[in-house]
């Protein structure tokens, strides 16, 4: 009676799941569950995760918070994605839409350091999958600030803003062109251009004048604006060529 119960419940489970739609293999693994309890599938298991890594490129630079990405997938289910920075554990990955993120501070890393990236995942069953391993190189973030020709007319001024962190490095040079030269060049921040602007005594971090070419190398005091200045005090216009970038910190 005990079997023949058994096999009618069977029947009512496999009906049902017709009813449902649901696929059989499911309604299979569902009633094994039931009967031998679902530690005996996860013995049965022995593939572990299929895991490769998204983000970042193989032999890419990067700096500063690099975003990390995998995708990972495992017939019962994969139960956690971690990312090993050179064969240490980093940080778990959180799942992000289809795949797995996090982020690595390169921050306090050497520049031109190179370094590997990878992923491991496990499944319910205990299984760990690795990923392939990406290799990085730490380099140096540089962010355009001007790069072009132009011309600043006769008694007139030409000034270019961007926006630096604490310990960033402007880094550039211009050129007169014509065999001309410019009566004066610096860059400041913003309170000291609205005293030039106002005819005022003001402190420049590096003033040129009169100079046919200029080079600058310096650092930026702190967070905030600053301004390149082109301030042309001649009876003539000038055309000037300059390229000027932020390196970050």
């Amino acid at each position: 009676m005990e079997r023949g119960g058994q096999s009618a419940s069977r029947s009512r489970q496999h009906t049902e799941c017709s009813r449902q739609g649901i696929p059989p293999l499911c309604c299979i693994l569902y009633a094994v569950c039931c009967l031998l309890g679902c530690d005996f599938l996860f013995q049965l298991d022995k593939v572990p995760p299929d895991v490769h890594m998204v983000a970042p490129q193989d032999s890419s630079i990067v700096s500063g918070q690099v975003s990390l990405e995998a995708s990972a997938f495992d017939s019962i289910g994969v139960q956690k994605v971690e990312f090993l920075v050179d064969g240490v554990l980093s940080d778990s990955g959180i799942l992000s839409g289809a795949n797995y993120t996090s982020t690595w501070n390169t921050a306090g890393l050497a520049e031109h350091s190179e370094h590997t990236i990878s992923a491991r995942a496990s499944d319910l069953s205990g299984n760990i999958g690795y990923s392939d391993t990406v290799y990085v190189t730490v380099g140096v973030r540089d962010i355009d600030i001007l790069h072009s020709s132009f011309t600043v007319g006769a008694h007139q001024y030409r000034y270019v803003p961007f926006t630096a962190a604490a310990g960033d490095s402007v880094l550039g040079d211009f050129r007169v062109l014509n065999s001309a030269r410019l009566p004066d060049f610096f860059w400041c921040d913003a309170a000291n251009l609205s005293l030039f602007q106002q005819g005022q005594a003001f402190t420049a971090f590096d003033r040129q004048q009169n100079a046919a070419n200029g080079t600058v190398a310096n650092q930026a005091g702190g967070a905030g604006q600053y301004y390149l200045v082109f301030n042309n005090t001649a009876t003539a216009s000038r055309s000037i060529w300059a390229r000027f970038l932020l390196r970050k910190r």
